[in-house]
């Protein structure tokens, strides 16, 4: 009985390290899958924190390209601004300059009417002296031929008796005297039409 009851008793304890092996077993197996399944869940959660990270890295990288995108854009419009006002500046100074060369050729063409009126108007009284050198003035002309020098040489003067007369036989027309009594060769001249 002795022997049946260390039987018995080994037996129990033996069940008892057996039960006691297999609670730690499952409790062991329990907690190795509780740690298995933390581990998941945390490789889960440090999964998914890497791609929020990504995704928040794409888009500030995406708000970065468009704010880069925007800040050329912005260079560039202003760029076309100052292109375009330069342009127009650049017309507005060549406009300048042809008034300017304009203004001057209208003031050389203003010299040149008035150098062309003042060498007229000395040719004419070059002209004008030349004659009153050649020929007398019509008072001359009077008392000269009131003189006694052509009395005496009616024969070679042929005696002409008045002014007209004395024009005539000089080849002269009344019609190019002036007032003063000097002959303009311009007004003597006949009127011909421009060709």
């Amino acid at each position: 009985m002795r022997l049946a009851k260390l039987l018995e008793e080994t037996r129990k304890l033996s069940l008892q390290e057996k039960r006691a092996g297999a609670v730690s077993s499952r409790e062991r197996r329990s907690k190795a899958l509780e740690k298995a399944a933390k581990q998941q869940a945390l490789l889960k959660r440090l999964a998914a924190e890497e791609k929020r990270a990504e995704s928040r890295a794409w888009l500030l990288a995406r708000q970065h390209n468009e704010s880069l995108h925007l800040s050329k854009a912005r260079d560039f419009k202003q760029g076309v601004a100052l292109t375009r006002q330069a342009a127009r500046d650049a017309q507005e100074a060549q406009l300048t300059a042809k008034k300017i060369a304009a203004e001057k050729e209208r003031a050389n063409d203003v010299l040149v009417q008035q150098e062309k009126a003042r060498i007229l108007a000395n040719n004419k009284e070059l002209v004008a002296y030349t004659y009153r050198s050649k020929f007398a003035s019509q008072r001359e002309a009077e008392e000269w031929g009131a003189s006694t020098l052509l009395q005496f040489r009616s024969d070679y003067f042929g005696a002409p008796t008045g002014t007209g007369e004395i024009l005539a036989a000089l080849g002269l027309s009344p019609e190019g005297m002036t007032p003063d009594g000097h002959y303009d060769p311009v007004a003597a001249a006949p009127m011909t039409p421009a060709q």
